[in-house]
């Protein structure tokens, strides 16, 4: 026996739009930083229509989620996403994506015996809603060393020893194409995503519901429309 499987086309995954302005208007010559907005929003409300009918995304790699110009979302290699019944059944998945999964997951494997959290699933999420917005920058990757000696390692690695460079003192710091980025989005967002990759790092109970990022992300497209700097997707200053 077989399956199905609908045909789609004008959709790209969304890691073709990281690395920068130029990737972007390759595939999209038109979008401005408002419609790379419009698509994390597209995104967040699928993982909450998903997670309202107990299926839980596992596979966080951006490549397994698509956007057409208008901004509609598809999301494809959806074997591994876990369904929690309302009966109590669970059909768990040891599927996961390194680089975007929250820090228990990556620090102790054998919680992939147990059904996926909401906390860890907000911690995947905010990730890829962020390398969206920021033209595919991970939260955790920084620039140079950071003030303890150590040195830039993988985004998996990062996410291990917390080495987060958003907000005030951290240890580590963002270089300046992605700085410019981060410090054209609105206070709302940056308190969003600090909130969760850092104050949410070792305590999952304060990351933020995906409902929050989506109004925070929501208020930074109204911002676009009063200042005209903030819908560059490279701004230089």
């Amino acid at each position: 026996k077989g399956y199905a499987m609908m045909r789609v086309q004008g959709y790209v995954p969304f890691k073709s739009l990281f690395g920068g302005k130029a990737r972007v208007l390759q595939k999209f010559p038109s979008w401005t930083r408002r419609d790379i907005a419009e698509t994390v929003r597209a995104f967040l409300h699928t993982v909450m229509d998903l997670e309202r009918s107990h299926v839980v995304v596992c596979d966080w790699n951006a490549d397994n989620f698509m956007v057409n110009a208008n901004h509609e979302v598809m999301f494809i290699d959806t074997d591994s996403y876990e369904i929690h019944e309302r009966g109590g059944i669970k059909h768990l998945s040891a599927m996961y994506f390194a680089e975007n999964a929250a820090p228990e997951i990556l620090r102790d494997k054998s919680l992939l015996k147990r059904p996926r959290t909401i906390a860890q699933s907000r911690f995947s999420a905010a990730v890829v809603a962020y390398q969206l917005l920021m033209c595919g920058a991970h939260p955790y990757s920084f620039a140079g060393e950071a003030r303890d000696g150590t040195f830039v390692g993988t985004p998996e690695q990062n996410i291990i020893a917390g080495k987060c460079p958003l907000g005030r003192g951290t240890d580590c710091q963002l270089n300046e194409i992605t700085y410019n980025l981060w410090s054209w989005m609105t206070g709302r967002l940056h308190n969003a995503f600090v909130t969760t990759f850092r104050d949410g790092h070792g305590n999952p109970g304060k990351r933020i519901p995906i409902e929050e990022l989506d109004a925070a992300v929501a208020q930074f497209i109204r911002e676009m429309g009063r200042e005209p700097m903030r819908l560059e997707l490279a701004p230089d200053k």
